[in-house]
């Protein structure tokens, strides 16, 4: 279904955090149909924030391209097919939020990058007709590995300004600082690929009057802070120079310097690390697939063989 040209250690030692990756048709034209995307459409629930959302210079309230109706006791809302197509006509964009919980097939792309990357994998899914894109130019605080579906959008790449941002460390004040020149700039094809390492500046600019709809697969990597933080959490707090008041120290530090010793000899604790690792790699995809044929089939089976015996 995905077919990835390169290996875990290739990506690691070639790309991971240090360069973009782009592979033209790595999968098969088809992998979500617009009917599949019917389906998903008339599960969403637009009341819940992080469902679904569409934007057109800024995010539409929801009463924009959905009414309410009544379910029993409670209302809720619905998509209404003829106000997405509006705003479909006035450039908007359809944002899909966690395809991956929605759809196996996208599960399944998750777990097939996620493999590659050894790190848990989410997707969130852009559709659109024309219009200006998504977000403009901006960076993002983790990996990104943009799958386009069907349709054709171009996508531009520049140099990031700031390395290896954290997710506090947005484009969002500083969108005049992007490089006026762009490391890649393509027409992706459905089927190819394009990995964005965190922190790059890129933009998605969809084509006029084309329908486009690509899948955005985010892979958030653990950072050595976060180490600190998890190591801080289940050990340090267990040291009673960690529990010492910071505010009576004295003047010669003397309480800083024994602090700092036990947390480097914590930090590079081999079996403190390992434990770390293990925790991490324990939140990779599982994708468990099912057969329902099989397994009605084997009980059909099980019932007449039974029914023999008697």
């Amino acid at each position: 279904m995905l077919r990835i040209p390169i290996d875990h250690s290739e990506f690691y030692g070639e790309y991971f955090e240090k360069q973009y990756f782009y592979a033209p048709k790595v999968t098969d034209i088809g992998i979500l149909t617009l009917d599949d995307l019917n389906d998903v459409l008339f599960t969403l629930e637009p009341e819940k924030y992080e469902d679904v959302k569409v934007m057109l210079e800024g995010r539409v309230p929801a009463g924009g391209y959905a009414s309410s109706y009544q379910d029993l006791d409670k209302f809720r809302q619905r998509i209404m097919p003829d106000k997405l197509n509006a705003l479909f006509r006035s450039g908007a964009a359809l944002v899909i939020n966690r395809l991956d919980l929605k759809s196996r097939k996208i599960a399944c792309a998750c777990q097939i990058v996620s493999d590659l990357y050894e790190l848990k994998t989410v997707a969130n899914g852009y559709l659109a007709l024309g219009g200006k894109g998504t977000f403009g130019q901006h960076w993002d605080t983790h990996d990104v590995f943009a799958l386009q579906l069907f349709g054709r959008k171009r996508w531009r790449i520049f140099r990031p300004t700031l390395r290896l941002p954290l997710e506090h460390q947005t484009s969002a004040s500083v969108k005049d600082t992007c490089p006026k020149v762009p490391m890649f700039d393509r027409v992706l094809q459905a089927g190819d690929l394009l990995y964005i390492p965190r922190g790059w500046w890129h933009e998605a600019i969809p084509l006029e009057n084309e329908p486009t709809f690509h899948l955005a697969i985010g892979a958030h990597t653990a950072k050595l802070i976060d180490y600190l933080v998890w190591v801080a959490e289940h050990y340090l707090t267990l040291k009673e120079i960690s529990r010492t008041s910071a505010l009576d120290e004295p003047l010669d530090g003397a309480s800083l310097g024994r602090f700092a010793q036990v947390v480097a000899a914590t930090l590079s604790d081999s079996d403190v690390y390992s434990r770390f690792r293990r925790e991490v790699e324990g939140m990779r995809n599982s994708y468990v697939p099912f057969d329902l044929e099989s397994m009605l089939n084997s009980i059909a089976f099980s019932n007449l063989s039974f029914g023999i015996k008697q």
